[in-house]
């Protein structure tokens, strides 16, 4: 991101995922505003959007749950934009908290800066073509534990404009 962060101050380069970039910007004003975008209507349709590739991507799968979290994170950013450097195969991640990833691939040859919003529509559209249901064991053994279910979700989607958002596990 390169922003103003105080009134009359150069502008800085942060880097960082996406919390780690809100976090500085904090710290270094606490009364920063971020400006707000066009959270509720996704944009990904006004362009060319490319294909989805489900179960790859990261170390393995996330749960749904977690990539809500980071859309919402990422969509609360408005028009802060994340940077990733000149590709081609250039990745960084733009959210990650506990091993859930967001991970943004620039293939390029010249760095890009979309706005970290839009990437959100992204998440929605690999979770709704990538997402299955992991159910707990069968019990075999008497007194059983209490069954459960998990929403999980890996992929990848590519956009026209030669990059691509990767939702996944990975080090954060």
């Amino acid at each position: 991101m390169d922003r103003f962060i105080k009134e009359g101050a150069d502008p800085i380069t942060l880097s960082g995922t996406a919390e780690e970039v809100v976090a500085q910007i904090q710290k270094l004003n606490p009364d920063y505003v971020f400006l707000e975008g066009n959270t509720s209507e996704p944009e990904i349709g006004k362009r060319s959007q490319g294909h989805i590739i489900c179960k790859v991507g990261g170390f393995g799968a996330m749960d749904v749950r977690a990539a809500h979290r980071e859309r919402n994170y990422l969509r609360s950013l408005g028009n802060n934009v994340c940077y990733v450097g000149a590709g081609p195969r250039m990745c960084t991640k733009i959210a990650c908290a506990t091993g859930d990833a967001i991970i943004l691939c620039n293939d390029n040859g010249h760095a890009i800066s979309p706005r970290c919003s839009y990437l959100a529509d992204y998440i929605d559209h690999i979770i709704r073509a990538c997402s299955w249901i992991v159910n707990s064991p069968p019990c075999i053994v008497r007194p059983c534990r209490p069954s459960w279910s998990v929403d999980m979700v890996r992929g990848q989607q590519f956009d026209s404009d030669n990059y691509n958002v990767i939702v996944a596990k990975d080090t954060c």
